[in-house]
């Protein structure tokens, strides 16, 4: 019996010591980072932010690699089926991970099963823009015209089940007023056809919608968060007309389910690292982005949360994709 024992501390140890190499020669060649949205959004945005720290960081290069369709499922999926050994990384919005899972009947994932949760990267607000010549200047000037107006008004959105669908949804849930559902691939036909008038209002994130705002091409009515924002203290939340009303877009770092924990340990330490350079923190902070390093704990119990939350606003506003 003692043998045995003695052969199995051995294996343990053998097999500890050459996680450890493995995670100090990593990465030993490029990283691909997927990307499941189209390239000039805010997940593509900061996804290619943490793609070039990390790169210096690692000495290695991190690439990002944007794998489109069916509202995040396709590059998300692929992810889940790659191998688990570090040099495939997702970098996602909540969109794929929390809400999909709740609105298709098939992903070709599993949120939680299929991926090593590493950090959250940014928490990013999503804003609500119109048209400048669009006859409201507030949130309260919409719902009445929403009113006087019932379905008559179109707002944009990045496809159908996407946070900034669901946010018009609810609203209108909330304060008994129906809007048009116009779906858009991706945020840049979205911001260009609202910035020519072709629809009228629609949530963007700040990322997307700063530099029009500063422009004057766009005209902002409030903020999703649940306060107004420090980087635009002047737009007043949503949540000041209408209470409980919001949510904040999240973007995570995920390894594939397997990965070495050592692996994943050195990723989160960089991540983290990154995250917390003030140089780093202040250039998120200027794409209207704030950093939110965490654990792999925290942002796997965020997922958890979220999923919850979706289900729920699904079922009450009835959003289905066929």
């Amino acid at each position: 019996m003692r043998g045995w024992l003695a052969i199995g501390v051995a294996l343990a140890q053998c097999l500890g010591a050459m996680a450890f190499a493995e995670a100090q020669d990593y990465p030993a060649r490029t990283v691909t980072i997927v990307v499941p949205q189209a390239p000039g959004g805010t997940n593509d945005v900061v996804g290619r932010f943490m793609a070039d720290r990390l790169s210096q960081a690692l000495d290695q290069r991190f690439v990002v690699e944007n794998r489109v369709g069916a509202g995040g499922n396709v590059g998300t999926a692929s992810v889940a089926r790659a191998q688990p050994d570090g040099y495939t990384l997702l970098v996602s919005v909540d969109n794929p991970l929390a809400i999909n899972p709740n609105l298709y009947k098939t992903v070709g994932f599993d949120p939680i099963a299929d991926f090593e949760p590493i950090t959250l990267i940014a928490s990013v607000p999503y804003v609500l823009v119109v048209n400048p010549k669009f006859p409201a200047d507030t949130v309260p000037d919409l719902l009445r015209l929403a009113k006087e107006k019932p379905g008559r008004i179109q707002y944009a959105s990045s496809g159908i089940g996407t946070v900034n669908h669901l946010l018009v949804e609810l609203l209108g849930f909330q304060t008994g007023t129906k809007f048009v559902h116009v779906p858009y691939r991706g945020v840049a036909a979205l911001m260009s056809d609202l910035i020519a008038g072709h629809v009228e209002i629609g949530f963007a994130t700040m990322p997307a919608v700063q530099s029009h705002l500063a422009s004057g091409s766009l005209k902002a009515l409030g903020v999703s968060s649940p306060k107004r924002l420090a980087i635009a203290p002047q737009i007043p939340a949503v949540s000041e007309t209408v209470p409980d009303f919001g949510t904040e877009l999240w973007v995570g770092l995920f390894a594939v389910h397997g990965t070495p924990p050592a692996i994943v340990e050195k990723l989160k330490r960089e991540a983290v690292k990154i995250l917390n350079d003030p140089q780093a923190r202040k250039a998120l902070v200027a794409m209207g982005a704030q950093p939110v390093p965490s654990t792999g704990e925290e942002l796997s119990a965020r997922l958890r949360q979220d999923l919850d939350k979706w289900r729920g606003v699904i079922t009450r506003v009835g959003v289905k994709v066929e």
